[in-house]
């Protein structure tokens, strides 16, 4: 898990750790308490993990500017809310490429690239950040999409 997140493998210890001692998750079980994951991110990751749109920068669409996390919106600001490129990525599949943009600070430096490996963690990413920057409708839409994607089976 470590390495596809591109984090040692201490600090996933201590998240699991910290996870299981306010119910998110079972290390017993090795099982994750979703209903509870989901109430914490859709209610209070825009407080504890606040985001705010910076300057211009090129980088990675995030929030409402994620085409398949977000299809069919049409975002009230002009320029999309982007990861800023820290050095220059050789794959971008499954992304939706460098993009000009107003800079989003990711909910940890290495989520741009364990996104970069898993094109359902950034569209699961990218619903959060849209929840952090984001106005009344966006909000919306990502609380809904990820109770659908988290919920699901």
């Amino acid at each position: 898990m470590a390495s596809e997140l591109g984090m040692v493998q201490s600090q996933v210890y201590s998240s699991l750790k910290r996870s299981e001692e306010c119910g998110l998750y079972s290390y017993e079980d090795k099982r994750v308490n979703k209903v509870a994951l989901v109430e914490l991110i859709v209610h209070a990751v825009r407080f504890l993990i606040p985001g705010t749109l910076g300057p211009r920068a090129r980088g990675i669409p995030t929030a409402w500017a994620h085409r398949a996390a977000f299809a069919g919106l049409v975002a009230g600001v002009v320029d999309p809310p982007v990861w800023p490129m820290v050095r220059r990525y050789d794959d971008l599949s499954g992304l939706d490429g460098v993009v000009d943009g107003i800079a989003v600070a990711p909910l940890h430096e290495k989520a741009p690239q364990a996104a970069m490996r898993d094109s359902k963690l950034y569209e699961l990413l990218a619903a959060v950040d849209a929840l952090r920057v984001g106005r009344a409708r966006d909000m919306e839409m990502a609380r809904d999409f990820l109770r659908k994607k988290l919920l699901a089976g």
